[in-house]
């Protein structure tokens, strides 16, 4: 397993959502993405407290120290993004990365 070269390039703030999204370089294959990227967050401190997926998206539910995110990787875009509910979340994230 190839290790993702993830790194944070934008960052969005508004009243109800706060967004942070990633550039990843040489995405692994679609099939073989969930261990990968699961590697990534707990790599960086994460702990998965659930993990769904559909036609083109996967998210992981996430727990850090006791913050909650939600972690997004979308097929038709390769889009790769953070989403939390407030500023305290969104900032320890944006911190670690």
């Amino acid at each position: 397993m190839q290790p993702l070269n993830i790194q944070a390039y934008s960052s969005q703030e508004s009243t109800n959502e706060y967004i942070i999204e990633l550039q990843v370089t040489s995405p692994p294959d679609w099939d073989e993405l969930q261990q990968p990227v699961e590697a990534f967050l707990i790599q960086n401190g994460f702990s998965i407290v659930e993990f769904m997926y559909g036609a083109d998206r996967f998210t992981w539910r996430l727990d850090l120290a006791g913050l909650t995110a939600q972690f997004h990787v979308e097929l038709l875009t390769t889009s790769f993004w953070f989403e939390t509910d407030d500023k305290v979340t969104y900032n320890a994230i944006k911190l670690g990365l």
